[in-house]
C-alpha cells in the first residue's frame, strides 16, 4: 500500500526536492475541493498529486485516524479510525492537524466536511542538483532519479 500511495501522490518529488514550498491560508480553497470531491476521484491518479496539504479542523463527529492504547492486553499504542469530537466544555485549545488524505477520507465516510480552521498546502521547488542512479542493495536499479523507489523494480506503480 504505501509505495502505490506514494507512488500515486508523487512524494517523490519532495524527497528530490530542493526545497519545499509552503502555500499558507488555503482554508478556502481546500474546503471547495472538500465540497466537490467523491469517491470515484480517487480513481484518476491525477487527483492524488492534489492530496498534499495539511488541515487544521474543529472535529465533531469526523472519521479520523487516532492513537490511543486500544488493547487492554498490551501496552501499544496503536492507530484506528474513528468519530472524533472536540470537548466543547475544555477550556483547552480542540483544533487538530490532519493530512488531507485523511480528511478527504473522512468526508466520503461521512458525506460531510469538517470545521476547517486553517490550511496549507506543500509543492516541491526544484531538483537537487548532483543526484544519480544507484542500485538498492545491489540489485533494484533506480536508473533516473526523478523516477524514484518508488516506481522502481518489484515496486512499480502505474
Amino acid at each position: 500500500m504505501y509505495p502505490t500511495v506514494n507512488s500515486l501522490m508523487g512524494l517523490w518529488r519532495f524527497v528530490i526536492a530542493q526545497e519545499i514550498k509552503v502555500v499558507e491560508n488555503c482554508k478556502d480553497e481546500i474546503e471547495a475541493f472538500l465540497g466537490r470531491v467523491r469517491a470515484d476521484d480517487l480513481f484518476k491518479p491525477a487527483s492524488w498529486k492534489h492530496l498534499t496539504a495539511f488541515v487544521r479542523i474543529i472535529p465533531d463527529g469526523d472519521m479520523l485516524p487516532t492513537r490511543a492504547k486500544y488493547s487492554p492486553v498490551s501496552n501499544d499504542w496503536q492507530v484506528a479510525v474513528n468519530h472524533v469530537y472536540a470537548d466543547k466544555d475544555s477550556s483547552v485549545n480542540q483544533e487538530l492537524w490532519f493530512s488531507l488524505t485523511d480528511v478527504v477520507a473522512s468526508v466520503i465516510k461521512t458525506g460531510r466536511g469538517p470545521k476547517i480552521v486553517d490550511a496549507f498546502r506543500i509543492e516541491p521547488v526544484g531538483t537537487m542538483p548532483g543526484l544519480n542512479s544507484t542500485k538498492l542493495r545491489g540489485s533494484i536499479e533506480i536508473d533516473r532519479p526523478e523516477a524514484g523507489l518508488f516506481r522502481a523494480g518489484r515496486w512499480a506503480v502505474m
